[in-house]
């Protein structure tokens, strides 16, 4: 094998990977790099799966997201009328505050769901093909970032109509979005590891996830929480993102230097502890699956 990803013609992976039992961080970063097509190749059949046998398709990826911003709309500044004054006075719409932290929020809510479950899901590539499993994260997050990253576009967008286009901040946006990816490639890791080996993981962490959504900002500004609170309040990672996240887009200012290097931080901390742990376990998946 010459280490090419190739995807054959049932889109079953066929991969020759150099250094395919290499344990350090590094070199599984390195492998993920030299397999970036395949990993492209991956995604974009999972997210096609996901729109398989519907009647539009794709443009599901732009229309979901739409209809999202209008229920927003209709609920909350509608029917129970929150206005902008709920949004640092004004500054922007409250659907679109919303719409922000969900877009981020969406992120680590579907990598929660896939994690437990991610080494079961694919026995084929566990069992039968020479295939580097630590990949599937990566995919996973992949496909998730993707859906995240064009709702936050439409939001842009939007803001852009408004004549509230975050220019000098925008740029700042993919600097954010790095160290949140790298953080729930770590997750995925750790919860596909663990996952595939106790499957209560799976149905524990969807009992919880409506909690960590109204325990993050997603609904309200993080300038609500009293000022004594915040600082320990932004240590939860789902919270420092959002108002990263909103800085940049709607508030259109530099976020934290040390809210951004605590998070990158942490990120790299939870990257390199789901790598040994899977890495640790992935002798015994065949054996589960």
């Amino acid at each position: 094998m010459t280490g090419r990803s190739l995807m054959s013609r049932d889109g079953s992976a066929n991969v020759g990977v150099r250094g395919i039992g290499a344990r350090s961080l590094a070199a599984t970063l390195g492998l993920i790099w030299h397999q970036r097509h395949l990993v492209y190749l991956l995604t974009r059949r999972e997210i096609a799966r996901q729109f398989r046998g519907s009647l539009i398709g794709w443009f599901w990826l732009v229309l979901a997201p739409v209809m999202l911003l209008l229920i927003y709309w209709l609920i909350f500044a509608t029917i129970f009328g929150i206005g902008d004054e709920a949004t640092r006075g004004g500054r922007t719409s409250y659907p679109l505050l919303i719409f922000a932290g969900i877009s981020v929020f969406q992120v680590f809510g579907e990598c929660l769901q896939r994690g437990p479950g991610l080494i079961r899901e694919h026995p084929n590539y566990v069992q039968r093909v020479v295939f580097p499993v630590e990949l599937l994260a990566v995919v996973a997050v992949s496909s998730a970032l993707f859906k995240a990253v064009i709702s936050l576009v439409l939001l842009v967008l939007i803001l852009a109509v408004s004549g509230d286009w975050p220019g000098h901040t925008l740029w700042l946006l993919p600097v954010i979005l790095v160290p949140w990816a790298l953080l729930m490639v770590g997750m995925v890791w750790l919860l596909a590891a663990l996952g595939a080996f106790v499957r209560d993981i799976g149905n524990l962490l969807a009992s919880i996830t409506i909690v960590l959504v109204l325990g993050s900002p997603v609904f309200y500004d993080i300038e609500r929480i009293p000022e004594a609170f915040r600082a320990l309040y932004l240590a939860n990672p789902i919270a420092g993102y959002i108002a990263m996240v909103r800085d940049v887009l709607l508030w259109q200012q530099t976020p934290s230097l040390w809210l951004f290097a605590g998070h990158t931080a942490l990120a790299l901390i939870v990257l390199g502890t789901g790598h040994r742990v899977f890495f640790r376990l992935r002798a015994q998946f065949a054996d589960v699956v």
